[in-house]
């Protein structure tokens, strides 16, 4: 009796070592289940030399999206190429920049990419024409719907501007990508677009961190007077230092949409 126990207990032990040598096979051969990962994640930003860590802990990364991705953007206007007519001293080089910093992806291609902590910011846009040229605003979500759409007249005063992201439209999701455009037209041209910027923006909701575009929108004074060094400092790292004495724009005209 003691013989056969013991047979049963060594054919027991000898059929556990083979169902843990399987289960040590299927670990070292992939055949387990493993834990999904983003294999496209952003490798550098088009920077300059950074703010002090400890007066910011900013790290541009892409928030845990899954399924999308966000595409080529476009930060600067066509300039002197719009074919606008513009006089005085504008520089036709710097008509239309979107203040939106740039990102690189493994795939190298750049983005205009920036992340939010609010459901309704705003952006802010260096816009160079004359009186009179018309702003076209849209906001998309991510399969090109549109979210909100306005159409904004320059006043006399041409320089820095903030639109509000989605004045009429809903507020942001968290985590998820949303596509801007600002369209120009000329003045005597109202209805076809000769100039644009587009990027895409990202709501980081629980984000701990103040973003580079929440910084920017807190360091510009109302007034457009008396710039901070944090402010020049904030602009010089994405390449925007000779934005430093743009003055604010006039307010814009709200005209309604044209179909």
């Amino acid at each position: 009796m003691i013989h056969v126990q013991s047979r049963c207990v060594g054919f027991g032990l000898t059929r556990m070592a083979i169902v843990l040598g399987s289960l040590l096979a299927g670990v070292t051969l992939g055949v387990l289940p493993g834990w999904a990962i983003d294999p496209l994640q952003p490798i550098g930003r088009l920077t300059h030399p950074t703010l002090n860590q400890t007066q910011r802990q900013l790290k541009q990364t892409r928030p845990p999206v899954r399924g999308d991705r966000p595409i080529n953007g476009r930060g600067d206007g066509a300039g002197s190429y719009s074919g606008c007519v513009v006089g005085g001293e504008a520089d036709p080089a710097k008509l239309l920049v979107a203040l939106v910093p740039q990102t690189i992806w493994e795939d190298g291609t750049t983005v205009v990419l920036g992340e939010t902590r609010h459901a309704q910011p705003g952006l802010w846009f260096y816009v160079g024409y004359p009186a009179g040229t018309v702003l076209e605003w849209e906001l998309q979500d991510a399969v090109g719907h549109s979210l909100d759409q306005q159409r904004l007249v320059m006043g006399s005063q041409a320089g820095l501007l903030r639109l509000p992201l989605s004045p009429n439209g809903p507020d942001l999701a968290p985590n998820r990508f949303y596509r801007w455009y600002l369209r120009v037209s000329c003045a005597n041209r109202p209805e076809e677009t000769v100039d644009f910027v587009t990027g895409e923006i990202v709501h980081a909701a629980h984000a701990k961190t103040e973003y580079w575009l929440d910084q920017l929108d807190r360091l510009l004074s109302p007034d457009g007077q008396g710039r901070s060094p944090q402010l020049i400092e904030l602009l010089d790292q994405e390449g925007l230092g000779d934005l430093r004495e743009a003055p604010l724009a006039s307010p814009l005209q709200l005209a309604p949409v044209t179909n």
